[in-house]
């Protein structure tokens, strides 16, 4: 029973992933992340999966940093980047279990700085690279909706780098 509801929020967290490379304000991409990464956190808990559980936690708590930053307009500082890159990488060795376990490390590192920076063209290029690298995790832990999710992720943010980065700067 635990894997369908894994799969169930794997797919409900990829749907909110999708969704948050197609929002043109940066306030509201961080709202719909927050959500996808607490439903990934769901999904990796139910697969038994801790070091995605635990970046994924991290990136809840991370994006709601950014998202207050965001709403006060403040400007983020380098330190408070570099401080979740190290927690991220703490965190995700802390929980290590085989090499795979390396790949949603390096991914929380490379969305950490996507959503640190404030350019959305930038978050939407991190944001086709790392699905494709997280497919490989999602697959070898069983998160196999996650897996087929990840890839349409990627199309999905490759169409939203089309629609908002190439076709509105026409």
């Amino acid at each position: 029973m635990n894997i369908i509801f894994a799969q169930i929020s794997g797919l409900l967290a990829s749907i909110c992933s999708m969704v948050s490379v197609h929002q043109n304000k940066k306030i509201k991409m961080l709202g719909f992340q927050i959500l996808s990464n607490f439903l990934f956190v769901v999904q990796y808990i139910l697969l038994g999966a801790l070091a995605g559980a635990s970046v994924y936690l991290l990136s809840i708590f991370r994006c709601y940093i950014f998202y207050r930053y965001e709403k006060l307009r403040k400007e983020k500082s380098v330190l408070i980047l570099s401080i979740f890159i190290v927690i991220t990488i703490i965190s995700g060795l802390f929980c290590y279990q085989d090499i795979f376990s390396i790949i949603p490390i390096i991914t929380a590192v490379l969305y950490t700085y996507a959503v640190w920076q404030n350019d959305l063209k930038t978050f939407r290029i991190i944001a086709f690279i790392v699905p494709v690298a997280i497919s490989i995790y999602n697959f070898y832990v069983g998160a196999y909706v996650g897996a087929l999710f990840a890839v349409i992720e990627a199309v999905s943010s490759f169409v939203a780098i089309i629609r908002f980065d190439i076709i509105k700067n026409k």
